[in-house]
């Protein structure tokens, strides 16, 4: 007798059920009936994996999208609390400078070690001078 291979165990469980309807034996039958069940809902459970993962994947990139936007805005908030503070204590060392030495040397200063323009530097001291 000739062995016959198949591409497949879903062919195989089908032929063998087949030939067992053929012979008339049902007990064989029953038990590769349910085998062949179990293999197709295998099956479809192999198939809804793709799908599956893919779900999870984008409902994980639509949670970090959310996670990042909020940090984002977060850091808007403290990059305005940061710049307010450094204007205020850079305005408060310019009133310092400006009581111990003269509006030239306090834009000197500005210029060298804070790296602000000259016309940036002047509208300062004069704006703090002033009032």
């Amino acid at each position: 007798m000739e062995a016959i291979s198949y591409d497949n165990e879903y062919n195989a469980i089908t032929d063998y059920c087949f030939a067992c309807t053929l012979l008339g034996t049902t007990g064989i039958k029953d038990i590769e009936r349910s085998e062949r069940k179990w293999f197709i809902m295998w099956t479809k459970f192999i198939e809804m994996v793709p799908f599956v993962t893919s779900a999870v994947f984008l409902l994980y990139i639509f949670i970090q999208m959310n996670t990042i936007s909020t940090l984002r805005e977060e850091n808007k908030k403290l990059r305005t609390q940061v710049a307010e503070s450094c204007q205020t204590s850079l305005e408060e060392e310019v009133r310092l400078l400006l009581k111990s030495s003269s509006k030239l040397d306090v834009i000197k200063h500005l210029r060298t070690k804070k790296g602000l323009s000259i016309l940036d530097a002047k509208k300062l001291v004069d704006s703090i001078s002033n009032s």
